[in-house]
């Protein structure tokens, strides 16, 4: 379950954020959508439940169809990057 690395310093502006990692002395950007993605990215939840939660903030319902199918492909891309740029640890979720 994707993990926010500890060594994170961040602030939220009008749904963005500007995080700054401690450990590489780096200081990233994210837009709305990778703001509320990372937020998600607690340790506890897994890759299904937070596509689930992005939807419904973002006022989508629905469990299947073609748009959730998206949403899910979409946040699986953002946690990907999130991962490659060091923001959240994401171990392999076992099936």
């Amino acid at each position: 379950m994707p993990r926010a690395r500890g060594s994170m310093r961040f602030r939220v502006f009008d749904g963005e954020a500007v995080i700054y990692d401690n450990a590489h002395h780096a200081m990233h950007y994210l837009n709305t959508t990778a703001t509320l993605i990372w937020q998600c990215c607690d340790g506890a939840s897994p890759v299904e439940d937070i596509a689930r939660r992005f939807a419904a903030d973002c006022g989508l319902y629905g469990d299947d169809g073609p748009t959730m199918n998206r949403v899910r492909e979409d946040v699986a891309r953002t946690l990907d990057e999130l991962a490659r740029h060091g923001l959240i640890d994401m171990p392999r979720e076992c099936d």
